[in-house]
């Protein structure tokens, strides 16, 4: 009963501290606190060095997330208060929120930087005049330099991206022992390709967007060939290959931008079908081997935003997926065939693309 209580007391602990955000200070100089933390004039504000503040810079303040922090407990409001405080307890009569990180992929909750300074009660009233002043003037003419605005800088706003890349791919999967070696060099060639695709995505303020993507590995191959007939006659000719690797479906995911807008980091995954082409041609004969499955696809990418909708970047991405069952079609004849376990195709690749993204 008594370990009951003791472990009761230390889970109900640990859930307080979790919920509240992480406050870190470094304070050069502290002085006893004056009236109470109401009296703290609080402004925000990016360049401090343009505030015309007569007083001592007492420190800074750090309002951060633990991890588990609850988004009702990092509202903006309640950031400020727990740093308006800790302003106080220093001495301090003012503060000068110099940074400020909405929630995004990375936390759910506001985060703040915060300067305290303190000022002697005579010229108080005039300092915060001036600043207040300052900042009306700054914002007229370059509204970077008031941090607090609905779409201020590193935050994400909410909308529709589109892009559009291009780029190589390279099937991951092993060549089968019982290919000879016309027949390996042949299949080789197949393995290195032309990638391209598209997909939109829409974005909420979160960093967090669903959307859909079409992706296509596209590799050719032609040789020289010589064909055995029935009539045991032998045909020359040039064996033309083509082979597609499609993957269409819904995606999921996540972006985080820098501080200052212009760079784009986006992470997605997604579940939906792939589907397999395989075109041969020798002479007047065609055949065609075509299959579909379950198909999985993720990728990273990094966009550089060139003006306010348009970005180009640079993309990584995976995609997977097994075919266990083909048809096969020659002429007008069409059959399907059922791949034993050791003999199934895998449509494994990876792919490197440049991409232009247009953001709504």
């Amino acid at each position: 009963m008594f370990m009951n209580k003791v472990f009761k007391g230390i889970l109900i602990a640990m859930t307080l501290t979790s919920c509240s955000p992480k406050v870190l200070t470094d304070f050069r100089k502290t002085y006893p606190p004056v009236g109470t933390p109401d009296d703290v004039a609080v402004f925000e504000f990016e360049d401090v060095q343009k505030l015309p503040i007569e007083g001592e810079l007492l420190g800074s303040i750090r309002i951060g997330d633990t991890g588990f922090t609850n988004t009702s407990s990092g509202t903006y409001e309640k950031v400020v208060d727990i740093a308006t405080r800790e302003t106080w307890n220093a001495g301090g009569n003012i503060m000068i929120i110099n940074e400020h990180d909405v929630p995004d992929i990375i936390s759910s909750i506001h985060r703040i930087n915060a300067l305290a300074y303190r000022t002697d009660t005579a010229s108080f009233s005039k300092t915060t005049s001036q600043i207040s002043s300052v900042i009306e003037e700054e914002r007229k003419y370059n509204g970077d330099l008031f941090v607090y605005r609905p779409n201020q800088k590193g935050s994400i706003k909410s909308g529709f991206s589109l892009r559009a890349y291009t780029g190589a791919g390279r099937r991951t999967n092993k060549l089968s022992q019982d290919l000879n070696n016309y027949e390996r060099e042949h299949v080789k060639r197949l393995l290195t390709g032309w990638m391209y695709g598209i997909d939109g995505i829409g974005f909420m303020e979160s960093g967090f967007g669903l959307g859909f993507r079409y992706q296509t590995l596209y590799s050719t191959s032609s040789d020289y060939a010589a064909l055995i007939l029935d009539n045991e006659n032998i045909e020359e000719g040039v064996l033309n290959d083509k082979v597609y690797i499609s993957f269409l479906g819904p995606v999921f995911a996540g972006r985080a931008d820098s501080k200052n807008g212009k760079h784009m980091f986006i992470s997605s995954f997604g579940l939906g079908a792939i589907f397999y082409e395989d075109k041969k041609t020798f002479n007047a004969i065609s055949e065609k081997v075509t299959g579909r499955s379950l198909g999985y696809t993720c990728d990273l990418c990094y966009s550089y935003k060139m003006t306010d909708h348009l970005s180009l970047g640079a993309d990584l991405s995976f995609t997977t997926g097994t075919l266990s069952e083909v048809k096969y079609t020659s002429g007008n004849d069409t059959k399907s065939i059922k791949l034993d376990k050791e003999n199934r195709e895998g449509l494994s690749h990876l792919g490197f693309s440049v991409e232009l993204r247009y953001t709504f």
